[in-house]
Formats: structure tokens, sequence, C-alpha cells
């Protein structure tokens, strides 16, 4: 129940009392592994399926998760090993053959993905197997005949939103993305009451910068599926986005107070508030976020900032960004915030080193650049200074950031 809430935090307490009591229970292992999952900690979630798997070899649901982990996570070849592992009589079964043939394709074993594909195909036509025949024609170089494929498994599952994605990626990858949209626009209008086809046309129309467009897409999705939660975020996201807060707001604070509190929606509501000035309550929402997330790099990393920046506490600060390099160690946003936390500290020499690394990292950014002109101008470095501010302001000239480092260096 907890866990179904987006308490991940009580719902990992409870369940770490019966493996304490008893190591064994691979029910409780697999039930770890849901919360991980809801945290986004991918690596902390295949741990606990391969432990559930090794306590229940024989479970295929847990082995197909597992593998389905280390597919997601680009780690083919160990999903393929662990399939390979399964017991033989389990070999035939449908589910085993199509996640085997995404584990072959994935580690670029051609021929034997399409042997297999051909053995699951003799037992019906499967929308998945087609699917990965059309993968495999992509790989062969044959857009014409995937795509064909594509739009027989849309012909008779026209709400398949993984044969529309994989369509609307075959003219991504040809360079014909606005032909895609408009496919995916075709097919989403015969769709209305499918709130997931919905949800794909409005993730594309975000990705290429249509936001009018996926707002109405999102709106849709909500219509489709008033109790859904995901078209009410993305909706949210997008009028935070083009700084519409009151809209984003009402978004918000409409959603049932279960989804509410879940660390997607609290991450948005910080967003929110940081945006309308009121860094308290965006803080506020992030601990909540931290509490339910622990290893979430941009929550982690966002509470440190404003801890810096906004609250007066670098020491804090600088423990959550540390806390965030060691989850991700070439992160450009993390060095600036642990170079900043020093910065407030008053280490302005330990400052330039990571706001230096920050810089190198991402030299497009412009907020590292304002960051490592403040630092130098404290070391006294007024050359080195002027030189980044001016760097800074070619990227950057409306950054708020560029106010406090021309007062500090002068322009």
């Amino acid at each position: 129940m907890f866990t179904s809430l987006g308490r991940y935090q009580e719902a990992e307490q409870d369940v770490l009392k019966v493996v304490q009591n008893d190591a064994g229970q691979a029910p409780a292992h697999l039930q770890l592994a849901r919360i991980y999952a809801g945290r986004n900690e991918p690596l902390r979630e295949r741990q606990e399926l391969a432990e559930a798997l090794r306590l229940d070899p024989a479970s295929l649901p847990v082995r197909l998760s597992l593998a389905g982990g280390h597919l997601k996570s680009g780690a083919a070849k160990a999903a393929l090993d662990v399939l390979n592992q399964a017991p033989e009589y389990q070999h035939n079964s449908p589910e085993y053959i199509k996640a085997r043939n995404w584990a072959l394709l994935g580690v670029g074993d051609l021929d034997a993905a399409a042997q297999g594909v051909e053995t699951g195909l003799r037992a019906g036509k499967d929308p998945e197997l087609i699917l990965q025949a059309a993968n495999l024609r992509f790989r062969r170089s044959d857009t014409a005949g995937a795509r064909t494929l594509l739009v027989s498994i849309l012909k008779d599952h026209p709400a398949d939103v993984r044969a529309l994605h994989a369509l609307m990626e075959s003219y991504r990858m040809a360079g014909e993305a606005s032909a895609g949209i408009e496919q995916l626009k075709a097919y989403a209008s015969r769709q209305p009451a499918s709130a997931p086809v919905q949800m794909l046309l409005a993730s594309w129309l975000q990705k290429t910068g249509q936001h009018a467009g996926a707002r109405q897409a999102a709106r849709a999705a909500i219509a489709a599926d008033p109790t859904a939660a995901a078209p009410r975020l993305l909706s949210a996201e997008l009028d935070l986005l083009d700084n519409q807060l009151e809209p984003a707001r009402k978004t918000l604070d409409g959603l049932p107070l279960e989804q509410r509190a879940k660390p997607e929606a609290q991450m948005l509501l910080s967003v929110l508030e940081q945006k309308a000035g009121n860094h308290g309550k965006s803080i506020e929402h992030l601990r909540a976020v931290v509490a339910a997330s622990p290893q979430s790099v941009m929550a982690l990393n966002n509470l440190a900032y404003l801890l810096i920046d906004f609250a007066n506490q670098p020491d804090e600060g600088l423990k959550y960004a540390q806390k965030v390099k060691e989850l991700a160690p070439d992160n450009e946003k993390v060095e600036d915030t642990i170079g900043w936390a020093l910065f407030a500290k008053g280490l302005y020499p330990s400052a330039v080193s990571h706001l230096q690394r920050a810089v190198l990292l991402d030299g497009k950014a412009a907020v590292p650049r304002y960051h490592l002109a403040m630092a130098y101008q404290k070391t006294g470095d007024t050359q080195k200074a002027r030189q980044e501010f001016a760097q800074a302001a070619r990227l950057d000239p409306s950054a708020p950031e560029r106010k406090r480092a021309s007062a500090l260096i002068g322009e």
C-alpha cells in the first residue's frame, strides 16, 4: 500500500523488517525491487531482483524483470546471460522467446534474433514479435520494409504505442521528424480515447519544441483517462517550461492527495515554487523528494543549490552535493554546485578547481562560467574573471547570475 502511494521510505522500512527476520524470502526482495523502481534507483532494483531470483530460480517473471532491467541499463550481455540460465522447460515460453530476442538484438546477434523471431511467429502473429522483425529490418538498413511491418501492426492494433514509437523513431533517424510527427498526429486523431497514444504524441511534440500542440495532446490524454496522473504532470511541466505558473499550479493542486505526494509531482511543485520566488517552499518539496528517492541526482543537486544560494546553509548544501558526486561523478551541474558551496564558505581556490571542471565538462553552460568568474575575482585573478564573465554573457546575457557577477567584477 505504501509503495502504491509513493511513500517509498515507509514501504522500505516495513520490508526491511521482514528481510531482517528472514532474508530468504524471495517475495520480500521482489517487493524491495518494486520500491527501488518507484524511487528510480535501477541499480538497487536489479540487485534485489537478482537476490529474489537466486532464492527462487524457477520464477520466470522475476527472471524476465531482471533481464529487462539489464536491457534498460544498456547491459544486453548481462540480460542474455540471465535468460540463458533459465530452466530448459521455460525456453519455449512466448514471453521468454520475446525477452531473449530483445537481448540478442541488444548484443547485435541478428542471425540468432531472426531465428528467435521466426520460432515465435510460428505460434501466431504476436505484435511484439512483428515489432522485433521490424527492428531487424532497421538494423539491416531496410527502412521501408521495417515501416511496412510497423504499419501492419497498427492496422490490427492501432493503439500499440510501441509500434507508434518505433515508427516515429524511423522517421527521426532518417532526418524526417516532421513527416513522422504528421503520421503520429494522424494515428492519434483516430484514437482520441487512447490516453497512451495521446501521451506519446504529446511527448514527441514536446521533444520537438511544439509546446502548444503538446499541451493540447496532454489535455486529450486527460480527457481520455481523467484518473491518470502522467498527462496532468506533463501538462504542468509544459506550463512551467513556458513560465505559465498559475495554470501549472492549478493543475498540480488539482491532483489527488496520493498522486500529489509522489516524487514526480513534488519535483514539479519545487520547480513551480522556485520560479515563483518561494525558495523555502521549493526546499520543502525537494526534501520530500529526497526522503522518498534518496538517490535522485536532480533532487539532491537542486536541494544543495537552493540551500547554498537562498537558505544560507552552505555546509548542508555541500553535504548533499558531495552525495550527488558519488552518484554522478562526471556531472557538470554537480561540480558547479560543489564549487558554489565552497565559494559560499569562502574557500575560493578550491571553488575555482571545481568550477573549472564544471566549465570543462560543459563549455556551453553560462551559469558555471559566471560562478567561475566570481571565484577568479575572489582569488585576485581579475583578468581571468573578466574573460569568463564575457564568455558567460555571450552564452546567456539574461541569466540571473549575471547581475551578481557584474556587481562583484564590474562591467
